[in-house]
């Protein structure tokens, strides 16, 4: 049995777009599966199981990727490639759950707010494809500001 959606953000590209985080009960509700669902016009097309609790959402919109903040402190990167999301890499910048994510008005930077009380600021880099054991370095390379 589905939760409520936890999180909603809509596609900036495309305006019957939107990603949904969920928490599905498994056999007891200490064992929950987490995902990221894709809808075009209400209808669900794709979803992505996801290690953790996804607390936050964003769409950039310089392209069509999908941030998704867990409570493991990892950031997901999405991308959409036609109906269906591709889980592009992991970014490290927390070691506590991500609260938020927010894109700057010029779309060159993003930053995210940790429940550990740290504001990491990065700049968004439009290729983000690279295999997950990079995603430390590219985490390092990316990285602007760290306020504590």
């Amino acid at each position: 049995m589905a939760s409520p959606a936890q999180h909603v953000a809509w596609c900036p590209f495309q305006t019957t777009v939107f990603a949904v985080a969920v928490s599905l009960c498994q056999a007891s509700p200490s064992d929950r599966q987490h995902e990221v669902q894709l809808y075009t016009g209400g209808a669900l097309v794709s979803r992505h199981v996801t290690m953790a609790r996804v607390g936050c959402l964003l769409w950039t919109t310089r392209e069509p990727l999908l941030l998704a903040g867990q409570d493991d402190g990892r950031i997901a990167v999405f991308r959409a490639r036609g109906e269906r999301l591709q889980l592009e890499t992991y970014l490290l910048f927390h070691k506590s759950p991500v609260l938020c994510l927010q894109e700057s008005p010029c779309a060159q930077y993003v930053c995210s707010i940790g429940q550990d009380e740290v504001l990491m600021v990065w700049k968004h880099q439009a290729q983000v494809s690279m295999s997950m054991s990079q995603s430390q370095q590219l985490s390092e390379e990316m990285m602007i500001n760290c306020l504590r």
